[in-house]
């Protein structure tokens, strides 16, 4: 069995679609959309599966993913419930998938292929504002290296899950604990309770859940020294002969969508307005170069 595979197994959900269950190949005009509960990314309506476009909720690639698929009549669409680990297993198995908020990795390009869709912030240590000082002193910006060398017994990760190609060689290099979690988030809470002393999340994940009451403002945010700038976050679909087709139709259906203030709004949405007015020239830059570019697919 392949690496990837192997590693992904365990962390294997049932995939439930939308008023059908998922077996064998999806049809060459359709596209199956595979949705997490990944609040504020994807956000489920009332947590079922949407059964039209028009049922996508108000997450960051509910809304841009709605309007790709505006831009793609051609195709009929369908909805399958997923989690981050399930979906790569699911495509080196040969599943016709596609994911709008993949971050790439070597082992995922080997099952899949990739073409960008929006930026999203560097990912960020989270501690508990009481341990903080014990933590990291009064440091706005963190090495994670060191932090695991020094505090590594007290961290939490989610297993199966991508932070990034820098973030992810430090991990593997210094391995924290990592738990099987049903939404991202999750570790939040436990967090915040004071379960373990930090984690790794966006700074929109904390942005959303403190906001809308899911978990008390007990949480700060710092900066990891080796997360680099902002990143391109894909639409990934089956490495495969049907998905070497439609990843074109969504490249061109992005680059379209991308000349918009509509789908820019709704790509970044969530994002604290404070870390988003910090870097808008070089979002607006992405943007103006995707809708005016060429093709640009992995």
């Amino acid at each position: 069995m392949h690496r990837l595979a192997r590693g992904l197994a365990a962390l294997a959900l049932p995939v439930v679609a939308s008023g059908w269950v998922f077996s064998g190949q999806a049809q060459a005009d359709s596209i199956t959309w595979v949705v997490v509960d990944r609040a504020p990314v994807m956000i489920l309506q009332e947590g079922r599966v949407p059964a039209s476009a028009a049922e996508l909720g108000a997450g960051s690639a509910d809304q841009g993913l709605a309007a790709v698929i505006r831009r793609l009549p051609q195709y009929r669409h369908e909805f399958t419930l997923s989690n981050v680990a399930r979906i790569w297993l699911d495509m080196e198995r040969g599943r016709n998938l596609c994911y709008f908020a993949a971050l790439k990795t070597p082992a995922r390009l080997a099952v899949a292929t990739f073409t960008p869709a929006r930026l999203v912030p560097p990912q960020a240590v989270l501690v508990r504002k009481a341990r903080r000082q014990a933590l990291v002193g009064s440091a706005t910006r963190v090495s994670l290296a060191e932090l695991v060398a020094r505090a590594g017994a007290e961290g939490r990760v989610e297993k199966g899950r991508s932070y990034g190609p820098e973030l992810d060689a430090l991990l593997a290099a210094r391995p924290l604990a990592s738990e099987s979690v049903p939404n991202t988030g999750a570790l939040l809470k436990p967090l915040a309770r004071g379960h373990f002393s930090f984690t790794i999340e966006y700074p929109q994940t904390l942005h959303y859940m403190v906001q809308h009451g899911q978990i008390p403002d007990a949480l700060d945010l710092i900066d990891i020294q080796e997360a680099g700038s902002w990143s391109e976050s894909y639409v990934a679909c089956t490495r495969n002969a049907w998905g070497q087709k439609v990843i074109q139709d969504i490249d061109r259906a992005i680059r379209e969508a991308s000349a918009g203030r509509a789908y820019r709004s709704a790509v970044m949405a969530w994002t604290p307005p404070a870390l988003l007015q910090a870097k808008r020239a070089e979002v607006q830059r992405f943007f103006d170069e995707r809708s005016r570019g060429g093709p640009r697919i992995e």
